[in-house]
């Protein structure tokens, strides 16, 4: 009697969902990161995620919802869109920080194992220009402030004249009374329809 021996081999094959390859992204300091994941036909329906950190110990910071079509969620300063047409989706991150910069495991949600993406993120020093713009609006109702100008630290501020003296005109009078305190003033403006009384050591001048 012979005995016929039968020799079954089993080849196990791991399905990666998110197509292989280490992708790189660089963004500046307080500009906008956009990364894309492409994955395989068949998992469109299927959560995808973006997690944080090393491969062990990575944590999830933005993950889709089940059968969510077309996906697109936001959380904080993460967004996701799920462009399943193309079978990519893209993960933003707005608001960069230098602390933003590591590494991040794209990924697609099956029943085993799954199969992520390595993503190195790096956030470089960004430079910013800021303009200061200073305006000075002064609106006057009552002749019982005035402002006065300190000519040795160049500073304006609000005082009470010396002496008070109150003009009609059709057109605006602008009156400069300098304090007893204070050198006096030489001071000249110039307008087409503006009566300008300048009051300086006792005297007075006035200009049209």
């Amino acid at each position: 009697m012979s005995v016929h021996t039968l020799t079954v081999s089993v080849s196990v094959v791991a399905v990666v969902c998110v197509l292989s390859g280490v992708i790189t992204n660089r963004a500046t300091e307080g500009g906008n990161a956009h990364i894309e994941c492409p994955y395989d036909r068949g998992y469109e329906t299927n959560q995808k995620y973006l997690s944080k950190g090393s491969y062990r110990d990575s944590v999830v910071v933005i993950q889709t919802q089940k059968h969510q079509h077309p996906a697109w969620i936001h959380q904080g300063r993460y967004s996701l869109y799920d462009n399943t047409e193309r079978r990519v989706f893209t993960v933003t991150i707005t608001n960069l920080i230098l602390e933003d910069a590591d590494i991040y495991w794209c990924g697609v949600s099956t029943w085993g194992h799954d199969q992520p993406t390595e993503v190195r993120l790096t956030v470089v020093k960004g430079w910013c220009l800021r303009m200061y713009f200073c305006v000075l609006m002064i609106t006057v109702t009552f002749c019982s402030l005035y402002i006065c100008a300190d000519t040795f630290s160049f500073s304006l501020y609000l005082c009470l004249p010396a002496s008070l003296s109150i003009f009609y005109s059709p057109s605006l009078q602008l009156l400069f009374l300098p304090t007893l305190a204070l050198s006096p003033l030489d001071l000249s403006m110039t307008h087409p329809s503006t009566n300008i009384t300048m009051f300086t050591s006792g005297r007075e001048a006035e200009e049209v």
